[in-house]
């Protein structure tokens, strides 16, 4: 502490202060990773007297959006970022603390200042806006800098350009943590990214350090409150880059809370469920994801009533009705049963298929998209049943909430019901016939929906109808009313 203290002086970050009415602070140091140290004030005390205008660093869940298929990467990273930054004079007496009967105090911005990060990002955010006027493809996080291009040589002299432009502002390049020569498989924030493989993993620092403490809890058999919320901490950083990762973390989610808070360092017996998901995170800790999902395939709309479920896949319908046990279930484990049937039944179709889930339930929406949750081990268990089935068809599932109002199809065959009909008012279809002409033959309409006498059904049953099936039959008229019924169908047929 002394040396550090002393090397911070002579660096000119902390200078020795008169004695006058202060705010101190308690200093300390934290490890990083290249086994130097980061000097820490606690700060917690100053920081309840200090506003934080709210904003939104970046993460590394956008890198995805930024990063393109086959693209060269190179990083910049900036040393003692925050030291950059000084602070004004008659400020520096809030950032004191007392060394060895010394009052000392902060020239410039600490690590630990809660305003701290949003000061530094407007900085380096400017900095990223200005590359990005000059082309060059940029996300910056605090102090590094990612760029990329789809030309390596172009990308060489970007990195030029951006190092010239730090050095001319002032920034001092750290060259032992920088990238500069483009590569196609890089790290950042914590996750390496192959734009070849197009793969996102734990980088090796990181994976190394998960594998470690999930190891410790597997032979000591025990855990405590602080314990478990740094693991579930790590865990949930790499639930974004591991396959069903989410899916284990539940049982360890579900029974921390249970953890004595008063007494956050007491060890507590690990149960059995924990140290299985524990011990598939050591193992499943090096894998990937994809940066970039492979494009919907197929579209599943689904709804539960109180008489059954349907579903409808494409052109697809399938629907059944609740046996007596079913009946008096909860209504969201209805719905989710709804998609877990309609993925059972249409297998066969979905086999290596990327598939967009429409439902108007938002609880199956987060349970299908997050892996499951905690609130209900009943609708965990079917989630998981859901999940099994879809890594054996080597399906991925997409849920996205879609308002009942617009899902009648599927609505109507849950409730065992012929799907609703509709037309234009007569009103609407009179002003159209008089500019355009009145159509010779309704095309997609029934019995108790046409606009015109002579009409096309799809019930053969209908024997008023000119024939049956639209689709069936030439077209061979002048003017025709092309208006229908089930515009899936149609968007069908006419892709």
């Amino acid at each position: 502490m002394s040396q550090q203290i002393q090397n911070m002086i002579d660096m000119q970050i902390l200078e020795r202060a008169e004695l006058t009415p202060s705010f101190l602070s308690t200093f300390f140091l934290i490890p990083k990773v290249d086994g130097s140290f980061r000097p820490i004030f606690n700060l917690k005390q100053l920081n309840q007297f200090v506003q934080v205008k709210p904003f939104q660093l970046f993460s590394h869940f956008r890198v995805p959006t930024f990063l393109q298929d086959g693209d060269w990467l190179a990083k910049i990273d900036l040393s003692q970022a925050y030291f950059h930054l000084n602070i004004a004079k008659e400020h520096r007496r809030f950032l004191r603390l007392s060394y060895n009967g010394e009052l000392l105090q902060m020239t410039c911005l600490p690590f630990g200042l809660s305003s701290a990060p949003r000061i530094f990002a407007t900085l380096t955010n400017w900095i990223a806006e200005y590359l990005r006027r000059h082309n060059i493809r940029c996300v910056v996080y605090l102090d590094d800098f990612l760029l990329a291009n789809q030309s390596r040589y172009l990308l060489s002299h970007q990195v030029d350009f951006t190092v010239n432009i730090l050095k001319r502002l002032g920034w001092i390049v750290n060259f032992d943590k920088s990238v500069l020569v483009p590569t196609q498989r890089l790290e950042f924030l914590g996750v390496t990214w192959d734009t070849i493989l197009n793969t996102k993993s734990l980088s090796e620092p990181k994976c190394l350090t998960l594998r470690m403490a999930l190891q410790q809890h597997i032979t000591t058999g025990s855990w405590s409150l602080r314990q478990a919320q740094s693991l579930l901490g790590r865990l949930n950083f790499a639930t974004f880059l591991i396959r069903r990762g989410r899916l284990h973390c539940r049982s360890m989610q579900y029974h921390s809370r249970f953890l004595p808070k008063h007494r956050p360092h007491r060890q507590v017996k690990i149960p059995d469920s924990v140290i299985t998901d524990m011990k598939w995170w050591t193992m499943a800790a090096s894998g990937s994801l994809p940066i970039h999902a492979n494009p919907i395939t197929h579209h599943l709309t689904t709804d539960a009533s109180d008489i059954g479920w349907g579903a409808q896949i494409e052109e697809t319908s399938i629907s059944g009705q609740w046996t007596e046990v079913q009946q008096s279930w909860h209504v969201n484990l209805k719905e989710l049963f709804a998609v877990h049937e309609a993925i059972v039944h249409a297998q066969n179709q979905l086999i290596n298929s990327h598939v967009l889930l429409l439902t108007d339930n938002r609880t199956v929406v987060s349970y299908i998209n997050k892996e499951g949750g905690t609130r209900s081990k009943t609708l965990l268990k079917l989630t998981r049943q859901i999940l099994q089935v879809m890594d054996h068809l080597n399906m991925h599932l997409t849920a996205q909430y879609f308002p009942g109002r617009y899902n009648c199809e599927v609505d109507a065959l849950s409730r065992m019901k012929p799907c609703p009909e509709w037309h234009l008012q007569p009103l609407a279809t009179r002003r159209i016939f008089q500019m355009w002409g009145t159509p010779e033959v309704d095309l997609f309409a029934s019995k108790k929906a046409h606009v015109v006498p002579r009409y096309v059904t799809l019930d053969i049953l209908d024997q008023d109808a000119v024939f049956h099936n639209a689709f069936c039959q030439q077209w061979k008229y002048n003017l025709a009313w092309v208006f229908h019924l089930q515009t899936s169908s149609l968007g069908y047929y006419l892709s």
